[in-house]
C-alpha cells in the first residue's frame, strides 16, 4: 500500500499541465463518456422543461444549475466525470447549453418567464432585451466559468485520490497477507455468535 503524502505535497501532485494537442485528438472519445452526454442531456432538458412544465421550483433550480447564464452543476458533473481535457468538455457544453437556450428563447416568450421582468429602476424589460442578456452572459461569461469550474471540479477529484491512496488500493497476491500467507475465508457465521 503506498504511503499516504501530505496535504502540500497532495495539493502540488494534483495539477496537470494543458495537453491540448492530445485533448484535441481525445476530442471524438470525449465527446461520447457518459459524464460529458449525462451534462449535455440535463442541460437540454433543463431548458426544455421550462416552457413544457412551466416554472417552478424544480424546474428553476435545474435550469439555474445546467443552463442559464453560468451553468455550474454541468461543469462539476463533467469535471468529476471527464477522464481528461475538463476545460474543453465544460466548454463544449456551456456552447450547446448556449444553443440550447437560444432554441428555446427564439421559439416565444420561454414559457411566460421572460415577460414581466423589470430593471433596477422598475421600467418593464421587454422579452428580446431580457433573452438577449441571458444569451450574452452565457456566452460570456458562462462559457469561461464553466471550463474554470470544470478543471477545478477534475483538480479536486485528483487531490481526493492523491491525499487518500489506500481507498484507490486493491487488494492483490490472491488475498494473501504482506508475511506471504493466505487469509482465512469468513466461515459465514454472525460476528457476535458463541463457538461451540
Amino acid at each position: 500500500m503506498p504511503p499516504r503524502p501530505g496535504i502540500v505535497s497532495a495539493f502540488r501532485a494534483s495539477f496537470r499541465p494543458i495537453d491540448l494537442r492530445g485533448d484535441i485528438r481525445a476530442l471524438p472519445w470525449l465527446l461520447r463518456t457518459p459524464g460529458f452526454l449525462a451534462a449535455v442531456g440535463l442541460s437540454g432538458l433543463s431548458v426544455a422543461l421550462i416552457p413544457l412544465a412551466g416554472a417552478g421550483p424544480l424546474t428553476d433550480t435545474l435550469y439555474q444549475y445546467f443552463s442559464y447564464t453560468a451553468p455550474l452543476g454541468l461543469a462539476f458533473l463533467i469535471g468529476f466525470f471527464a477522464p481528461r481535457a475538463s476545460y474543453l468538455l465544460g466548454i463544449i457544453a456551456a456552447l450547446a447549453s448556449f444553443a440550447f437556450q437560444a432554441i428555446a428563447f427564439s421559439n416565444g416568450s420561454f414559457g411566460g418567464t421572460l415577460v414581466g421582468a423589470h430593471d433596477v429602476n422598475n421600467a418593464p424589460i421587454a422579452p428580446r432585451d431580457l433573452a438577449n442578456t441571458i444569451l450574452n452572459q452565457a456566452l460570456f461569461l458562462g462559457v469561461p466559468w464553466a471550463a474554470f469550474f470544470a478543471s477545478a471540479a477534475a483538480w479536486y477529484r485528483r487531490f481526493l485520490r492523491t491525499a487518500n491512496p489506500s481507498r484507490q488500493a486493491r487488494p492483490t497476491g490472491g488475498g494473501r497477507r504482506p508475511d506471504g500467507k493466505v487469509a482465512k475465508r469468513s466461515e459465514g457465521r454472525p460476528m457476535l455468535a458463541r463457538r461451540r
